[in-house]
This record gives C-alpha cells, structure tokens and sequence, in this order.
C-alpha cells in the first residue's frame, strides 16, 4: 500500500485486482486500517437501503422510469436523477461502456440511509470505458454511498487510468474487482470530510 498526501492506492497484481471486500473512506485511521485489511475499513453508521428500488439493464434507456419492467440504461443516471437517501440501483448483469467517459455518481444519501449501487449477479456487472491520460473509469462523489459487486475495466491498450476516484466521505466499496489497464482500483483523495 502507498500513501501519498492523504491519497490511497491500491496496486493491481498481475494483470487483475483483488477483490475489495469493503470500504468505508474517511479520516487519517483509514490508513492503518486499509493497510492491516487489504481495504477493509469499519462502516461507521452505513445504512442499508430502506426505500425504492430501482433498475438498470444494458438494453434499457435512460428515459425510462428505471422500474423492472422498464429499467434505465446506466447505474450513475439511476443513482443521479432517480435515487434518494435509503434507495438501492439494482444493476443487471451485462456491459455498461462509457466510451471515452466516466461513470460519475454525484447524489448523497444520508447517514443511515445510504443510496445503494449493487449489481444483482455479483462480479457479471462490467462499467468500463477506453479514455487515456491518466483518467478514471468511475468517479464517485457521493457521500454515503455503497458500490458493490462490480468489475472495473479500461479497455484501452494506452490507458493508464485509476479504476475508482473517490472524493467524497462514507463510501463503502464491496466485492469489486479491476481488471486490464487500470493501474488503481480505488483511490480516495480526503477533502477533510469526517
């Protein structure tokens, strides 16, 4: 593990990532903590969904209502226009490409009532996009925020781009694994939140 500025790395093995178990990002004892459990920090007041589900699928479109039968097309528009504090995005198995983008979570839960991203076949939810220049795949924002069950994935040859950049306090990050060009998977920058 590196820590550099308040900045967490974590390192890629081979050509793959080992699974975040979990992460809850905030204050300078997440260094210790991240170091002694491979990224594994105490959830202090995580919630778990409590609220309305909603749905995503590749064949869906961002227009729809992101209901089961007529799901969105990308968990970050779910989570951005549709999900308030308490609610969950259930994610289909399936690709979700970001082309020269990034997936960008930016809506808050609350404490307590986190909003929830998870995909509903662990590990057969892939985000990825094929920007270059030292960029992200996923930037999350979001305060009380969970991500779990998703491969991380740049496809482009000449990429060498952090999985996830988070920015904000209270992320929890679980059973997510990075693959191919991302040289991190998470990287967290600490803005002083607590």
């Amino acid at each position: 593990m590196i820590i550099k500025n308040h900045d967490y790395y974590r390192r890629k093995s081979g050509s793959t990532f080992d699974d975040v178990r979990s992460t809850s990002l905030y204050g300078p004892a997440a260094a210790l903590v991240a170091a002694a459990l491979s990224l594994t920090l105490p959830l202090r007041g995580a919630g778990t969904g409590t609220g309305n589900t909603y749905f995503v699928s590749p064949p869906g479109s961002d227009s729809n209502p992101c209901s089961q039968s007529s799901p969105c097309a990308t968990p970050d528009y779910a989570v951005n226009n549709k999900a308030s504090a308490g609610d969950t995005v259930q994610v289909a198995a399936g690709t979700y490409d970001y082309g020269s983008g990034a997936a960008g979570f930016t809506k808050t839960g609350a404490a307590g009532n986190y909003i929830t991203v998870s995909c509903a076949t662990r590990g057969a939810c892939k985000i990825q996009n094929s920007s270059t220049d030292n960029t992200t795949v996923i930037e999350i924002d979001s305060n009380y925020f969970t991500f779990d069950g998703f491969e991380v994935t740049n496809t482009n040859s000449a990429g060498n781009n952090l999985g996830i950049y988070v920015t904000s306090s209270f992320v929890n990050m679980t059973r997510n694994s990075g693959r191919t060009n991302t040289t991190d998977l998470a990287r967290t920058h600490d803005h002083g939140h607590r």
